[in-house]
């Protein structure tokens, strides 16, 4: 059970257990406690700083809440003024000069035990109505399903979008939209926080004609605290209304979470609204807070696959400069490659996954001269049927030891089969070679025919490249691979940019 223990002020070290019986809302509440002058409150604060109804803490579900009845001075959390807040423990409350610490009561020692009391009873019998405490519950309990049916509904959705969707801007605003459908919210928005520290509306959901507003002093407020921030009218609340949006009129209920990973804030999850029917509740702050932390932790994920990913195309780019390197001749070789098989992909309508594989297949498919001796490379460019084995096996053993690139083996392994059989190293034929190996074999011969350097003799005019190409249809190379390229060619989604004209093969 909760209780507040006072721990300045008058009274000090005396507790007051809060048995509430929960509420179904913040504005239907059965029980709660008051705090204040007055001798008719559950908690009695004898000091002229303090109202006579000053504050009171009410509980839905398992969170307790602290509301300042419109006191002359003010009710404090933790030194900050609030006008409702949620109560996390170890929270100080300060009315007047009396301070209360917010905490769980510790466990009875003697719990278990049944404890009987050999004094005479000084206190008046109370007698409780079993059947009306049961009546209550029951419309509590159906209050409380109805609420967590729709949440669960909300809760279920987000973490639907979350694993479904991996552009950042599209998460955000599916978990706009759900926000402010389960909230009623005017305007919905995530602000992050650049690497220099600056606020960046990222996205954001308003109704028809609604102009986005969002008031700074209630997001720094989120953000420097690290905590979550109801307030169901900010012009009255004295933590908020000196801002000026609040004075312009255009904020009145607000929520406010933070997005949270590791104990670092990286924005907020803001909602607002101006209408008076529609204020927040609890119930919005606690299901909000939730989306919050969803939002904040996918966010992260993401962000970390694209660093991954730019890792990942970091060491590829390196292990294709380092080729180069060995063999300066073939320079550009392994980009137009790959260029070439997205260009065919694009016509064979693959998938986005599949075309990037197939690319980064093609950007590596060479791989396996990387160490290869000088006499090696001679026998390759000589198409010795021997330096090929060789190198599909060196190619085997870079990739694995690699790791996570496992992927553009059959590529590699399968770029010297050919469709009618003859090539190597397992003589596959037709459809029985890999697709990405078949691709990659039409993008390469295309490139050692037309470049400029690396191919053999002088480079050939593309119409000549592309005719040696038709008649190797059927026989070394897939003939639906060489359409798709020769069709590529034709719209002009070939070349990534268009090759510079070659004075000596004119």
């Amino acid at each position: 059970m909760a209780r507040l223990r006072v721990i300045s002020g008058a009274n000090v070290g005396k507790t007051y257990p809060l048995a509430m019986a929960a509420s179904k809302d913040a504005t239907s509440r059965e029980d709660s406690l008051v705090i204040g002058r007055d001798v008719d409150n559950g908690i009695i604060v004898a000091d002229q700083g303090v109202s006579r109804h000053h504050a009171e803490i009410f509980r839905i579900g398992d969170r307790y809440f602290l509301k300042d009845m419109e006191s002359k001075n003010g009710t404090f959390v933790n030194d900050e003024a609030v006008s409702l807040e949620v109560l996390s423990p170890g929270d100080r409350i300060r009315i007047g000069q009396t301070e209360f610490a917010f905490e769980e009561s510790p466990a009875d020692e003697a719990a278990g035990r049944v404890r009987y009391s050999s004094g005479a009873v000084s206190a008046p019998t109370m007698v409780i109505n079993l059947k009306k405490i049961r009546e209550e519950q029951r419309k509590l309990a159906a209050r409380g399903k109805a609420l967590a049916g729709e949440n669960f509904q909300i809760l279920h959705q987000t973490a639907k979008a979350i694993s479904e969707e991996r552009n950042e801007r599209k998460l955000m605003r599916s978990i706009l939209e759900l926000a402010s459908e389960a909230t009623g919210a005017e305007e919905a928005h995530v602000i992050l926080a650049s690497p220099k520290g600056e606020l960046i509306l990222r996205e954001s959901v308003t109704s028809k004609g609604q102009t986005a507003t969002v008031s700074r002093t209630i997001v720094n407020r989120v953000i420097q605290f690290h905590r979550a921030v109801l307030s169901q009218d900010a012009a009255q609340d004295e933590r908020f209304k000196k801002g000026k949006s609040v004075i312009a009129g255009k904020v009145r209920s607000v929520i406010c979470a933070p997005l949270t990973v590791a104990g670092k804030v990286n924005g907020v999850l803001y909602l607002a609204t101006s209408r008076t029917s529609e204020e927040f509740s609890p119930e919005n702050l606690e299901l909000i807070t939730v989306l919050a932390i969803q939002l904040g932790l996918a966010l992260e994920n993401l962000r970390a696959a694209e660093r991954q990913k730019a890792l990942f195309f970091r060491t590829i780019r390196a292990l294709i400069t380092a080729l180069s390197i060995r063999e300066p001749e073939t320079l550009g070789h392994s980009e137009r490659v790959a260029n070439y098989v997205k260009a065919i992909c694009d016509q064979l309508d693959l998938s986005i996954e599949e075309k990037s594989r197939m690319q980064i297949a093609g950007l590596l498919h060479n791989i396996g001269k990387l160490s290869a001796s000088d006499d090696e490379l001679r026998l390759l460019n000589q198409n010795a049927k021997s330096a090929r084995l060789k190198q599909i096996k060196r190619a085997e053993k870079i990739i694995k030891e690699i790791g996570g690139l496992d992927f553009v083996l059959p590529g590699i392994k399968h770029v010297y089969e050919q469709y009618d059989g003859g090539g190597i190293p397992d003589g596959l034929k037709g459809d029985g070679i890999p697709l990405m190996a078949r691709i990659i074999a039409v993008a390469d011969e295309f490139d050692k025919l037309t470049a400029i350097t690396g191919g053999e003799g002088e480079p050939m005019l593309l119409k000549d490249a592309l005719e040696k190409l038709r008649k190797a249809s059927g026989k070394h190379l897939d003939g639906d691979i060489v359409t798709a390229l020769m069709i590529a060619y034709k719209r002009g989604t070939l070349f990534e940019t268009p090759p510079k004209p070659n004075p000596s093969a004119q």
